[in-house]
C-alpha cells in the first residue's frame, strides 16, 4: 500500500485551520458578553439617573405643594 507523504499535511493543516476558527469563536463570545456586560452597566446607570431624576421631580412637586398650601 502506498502512501501519500503529503496526507499528514493536510491532517496538521486541518487541525490548524479548525483551531484557528475555535480561537475566532472565543473572540466572537468574549466580544459579545463584554458588549452584553457594558449594557447591563449601562441600563444600571441608566436606572440610576431615572431615579435620581424622578426624587428630584417629586421633591420639587412636595416642595411647590407645601409653598402653595401656606
Amino acid at each position: 500500500m502506498k502512501r501519500n507523504r503529503f496526507s499528514g499535511l493536510a491532517v496538521k493543516a486541518n487541525e490548524v485551520h479548525s483551531l484557528s476558527g475555535y480561537m475566532r469563536s472565543l473572540k466572537r463570545i468574549r466580544l459579545v458578553t463584554f458588549i452584553l456586560a457594558l449594557l447591563s452597566k449601562l441600563d444600571r446607570i441608566h436606572k440610576f439617573y431615572i431615579c435620581v431624576y424622578a426624587m428630584t421631580v417629586s421633591i420639587r412637586s412636595v416642595t411647590c405643594y407645601f409653598s402653595n398650601k401656606y
